[in-house]
């Protein structure tokens, strides 16, 4: 039995052993802490500028198809042809009406 914990005894020991270590590496020191967060900074920078430009770029190529598509529809040529010019129809007959009274003044006919 002896033996037995013996062996827990050093397995206990060995993986505290190994804890310990690994906790001594993970510890950073102060100056690693700063690089690490200047290198976020630097980062989200980085992002934020390239987002800037992607989106420089894309106003700019939509005001570059938005020229092309005007110029494009100001050259095409409509495909109906424009109708002509309707022909004057020529001047009516004028027809002559027979009258058979007199011209005559109307205040002078009137008795009274």
């Amino acid at each position: 039995m002896n033996k037995r914990y013996y062996l827990l005894f050093c397995g206990v020991l060995f993986f505290s052993f190994f804890s310990c270590q690994s906790e001594k590496k993970q510890s950073l020191t102060k100056e690693e802490i700063i690089e690490q967060k200047i290198e976020e900074k630097v980062n989200r920078w980085v992002n934020s500028m390239r987002e800037k430009c992607k989106e420089n770029v894309l106003e700019e190529a939509a005001a570059l198809v938005d020229s092309i598509l005007i110029a494009r529809a100001r050259l095409d040529v409509d495909s109906i042809p424009k109708p002509e010019k309707p022909i004057k129809p020529e001047m009516p007959m004028i027809k002559e009406l027979k009258d058979t009274l007199p011209i005559a003044p109307i205040l002078d006919s009137l008795p009274g």
